[in-house]
């Protein structure tokens, strides 16, 4: 089983990637916007290394989204208008989120 740590660095690599190419974004283009090599940013978005905290600040401002957004586990269907409906759902109680 996957140590944590690399669970993490695969989550936060593929958001990354999926928003890189949702923009249509190379990584040559993302990883000179963030200061960082294009093999960096490749070993990153297939989460053999994990970004530095303060490097996804810089990714949030590249993407056009905020760093928390690196964490959380998305899938390839998932849009930003769906993530921040459900992100605006979930502090409602079941009964709440079921009426909407």
């Amino acid at each position: 089983m996957p140590r944590k740590a690399n669970v993490i660095a695969i989550t936060v690599g593929q958001n990354i990637q999926f928003r890189r190419k949702k923009r249509k974004l190379t990584q040559e283009a993302l990883a000179e916007m963030v200061g960082i090599g294009q093999q960096s940013l490749s070993r990153m978005e297939k989460g053999r290394i994990a970004p530095r905290i303060e490097r996804l600040q810089d990714f949030a401002v590249a993407l056009g989204c905020m760093a928390v957004d690196f964490l959380q586990e998305t899938s390839v269907e998932d849009d930003e208008p769906m993530s921040a409906l459900r992100a605006a759902m979930k502090p409602l109680s079941g009964e709440h989120r079921q009426k909407l």
